[in-house]
């Protein structure tokens, strides 16, 4: 989602916060003294910068905080992922569209996988392939399908061209490119692919389509939404 909307709202939120705050904190400065006043107001300064600097992910510190969220929210999403915990550092890449007021949009978030997990992913147990993803229960109108080696069949084209096209690339040129990459790591027999999606009468609705790639560890984190 677009970050011009969270900063919109804090360019608002907070001057209107620290304002009501201000007035509390100076009447009751002007009953304890000037000193206290003071001090106060330089708490609630530093207090709504820093909180504007992390909401705004601006260090080191609030970036990890901001992944993790991301990541959870993942893992929220689709508990049963990979079978394993996911915990992923700064993505490579990631493209989120805005989202209209019933949550309609577009994301694409690319990581990259260490050496251990793209060591566990080259071979995964026998048992991934067909006990994961597992479909959460809150989204039991969805379907899903499993882990498997690409390419992809060909009655499973309708989910890629679905999870790929009629996106436009012109606010972000490099997306195309990150869809040519993906779909030449998905061409190879090492890539790992799964989808979970909802498919009313009309046609596929909804769609959240991974992609694993060990040789180049790549983890790629697409849901599309209309």
């Amino acid at each position: 989602m677009s970050k011009l909307v969270p900063i919109l709202f804090l360019l608002l939120v907070v001057p209107a916060s620290a304002l009501a705050v201000y007035a509390i904190v100076w009447i009751m400065g002007t009953r304890r003294g000037p000193k206290r006043l003071f001090w106060s107001l330089v708490f609630l300064a530093l207090t709504a910068v820093v909180t504007l600097v992390f909401r705004l992910d601006l260090t080191p510190v609030s970036h990890s905080y901001w992944e993790q969220q991301k990541m959870a929210v993942v893992n929220r999403a689709m508990p049963g992922l990979v079978g394993i915990p996911l915990s992923f550092s700064k993505p490579v890449y990631r493209y989120e569209s805005a989202r209209s007021f019933n949550g309609d949009g577009y994301s694409i978030s690319v990581y990259e996988l260490t050496s251990e997990m793209a060591h566990y992913f080259s071979a995964p147990p026998s048992d991934f392939f067909a006990k994961y993803p597992k479909n959460p229960t809150n989204r039991s109108e969805w379907h899903v399908g499993n882990w498997r080696t690409g390419p992809p069949r060909e009655n499973e084209q309708n989910f890629v061209r679905f999870a790929f096209g009629e996106h436009s690339t012109k606010e972000q040129p490099r997306l195309e490119q990150v869809f040519e990459t993906i779909r030449r790591s998905l061409a190879k027999s090492t890539t790992l692919y799964a989808y979970c999606h909802h498919y009313p009468s009309e046609g596929i609705g909804d769609i959240d389509f991974f992609v694993i790639d060990p040789q180049e560890r790549r983890f790629y984190i697409i849901q599309k939404n209309t």
